[in-house]
């Protein structure tokens, strides 16, 4: 499984990870289109790279995306993965635009959200062979709907690449044969005073506070007062490297697993 991160629209946290052997980098149009963005993203062009359109945070603001506009920089900046400019709560103007990028000659990942008809999932399922799940974020309801959704894809269309958009519980990320996910959460310790650590005798994440992290590793920080921006570098490589070894278990979990109990389920109803 691959693990993307989530680039900050912050551009000192997001240039961080070019200091690690992180490959995966997900980057949302939304922020990053204008200008001075671009040549954010031109560092990373020797990553890989998956452009999400950025359609969820658009809607939440009110912000109209120009289509044309998303696929020329799709274009100009020769990405290979990216997200069709989803609508939200609107399967059918979802799939206007995935036909309008196919006449721009793009191929784009189409996106089943959490709460559409599970007929427009067996549509995609039937005539692509990507497809990327969305609007996963805190539904209490999002083990019944996996669970669903994973059951028809196994036995619909089980070599279908799905990317789960925001997916980033270890315990979901272990239990379905997701190709890819992606997560933000690399850059938020700033925010909640704690820094991701990772267990190698138990193969878990857990959390460490943000204090004694800079305490343990002799970097300077003040509580109360601005961290340096040496500490932060420091901090956000420790993170990326700690979501390399979630990868890196993760895949070696969905290895060991052919995921046959999910359709076993369906064969009891």
């Amino acid at each position: 499984m691959r693990l993307y991160l989530a680039a900050s629209d912050n551009g000192f946290e997001t240039d961080n990870i070019l200091k690690t052997s992180q490959k995966d980098v997900l980057f949302s149009y939304h922020y990053y289109q204008k200008n001075a963005h671009w040549k954010r993203i031109n560092k990373f062009l020797d990553r890989n790279i998956f452009l999400d359109s950025g359609a969820f945070s658009a809607h939440t603001k009110g912000v109209h995306i120009d289509i044309i506009k998303y696929c020329d920089f799709i274009k100009k900046l020769g990405i290979s993965d990216y997200a069709v400019l989803d609508v939200i709560g609107d399967n059918k103007s979802t799939m206007d635009n995935i036909a309008i990028m196919q006449k721009e000659g793009l191929n784009p990942w189409p996106v089943f959200h959490m709460g559409s008809n599970l007929d427009d999932l067996k549509y995609y399922l039937d005539n692509y062979n990507k497809l990327a799940l969305g609007g996963m974020v805190s539904s209490p309801n999002l083990n019944n709907w996996l669970v669903s959704v994973w059951q028809e894809i196994l036995t619909r269309a089980p070599q279908c690449k799905i990317h789960g958009f925001g997916l980033t519980s270890q315990e979901k990320m272990q239990s379905y044969p997701f190709y890819s996910c992606d997560s933000s959460s690399w850059c938020s310790f700033s925010r909640y005073g704690q820094i991701y650590r990772w267990s190698q005798e138990k193969k878990i994440l857990y959390t460490q506070r943000i204090e004694d992290f800079f305490k343990e590793n002799n970097l300077q920080y003040t509580k109360g007062k601005p961290i340096p921006k040496a500490s932060i570098s420091a901090a956000i490589v420790a993170i990326i490297e700690v979501f390399q070894k979630l990868e890196n278990h993760v895949t070696e979990v969905h290895k060991k697993s052919n995921f046959s109990h999910l359709v076993d389920q369906l064969k009891l109803f």
